[in-house]
């Protein structure tokens, strides 16, 4: 099992299944959860490990696994493109007491 942080994941290309794991710990003494880790995970057996890594590496013991998929559509020119997504399998996230936050954006196609 291979774990590197998230941002050091934009230069590698790996194959296989791809998790990201987010690890929420507390901000300051007695206050919210609100700082966040971010790790990528390729190379694991199975989730069961990615969530044993997860409980040992996670202090407060709040943290979300997701697994990294694309997505089929249609660009604003109409070609076929992937998009990628996560897939959340296991948490919450607690910076919003467990409510989720869609954000939607689109460009408008200017020769419409």
């Amino acid at each position: 099992m291979k774990i590197v942080r998230s941002d050091e994941y934009l230069m590698e290309r790996p194959g296989g299944v791809t998790f990201e794991v987010r690890l929420w710990e507390d901000s300051r003494a007695g206050g919210p959860l609100h700082a966040l880790d971010l790790w990528v995970i390729t190379g694991a057996r199975d989730v069961e490990e990615v969530l044993a890594w997860a409980r040992g590496a996670s202090r407060s013991g709040a943290f979300e696994v997701f697994v990294r998929t694309v997505e089929p559509g249609v660009s604003a020119n109409g070609e076929s493109q992937v998009y990628p997504c996560l897939l959340r399998l296991y948490g919450e996230p607690v910076e919003s007491g467990g409510a989720g936050r869609v954000v939607v954006a689109w460009r408008e196609d200017p020769s419409s």
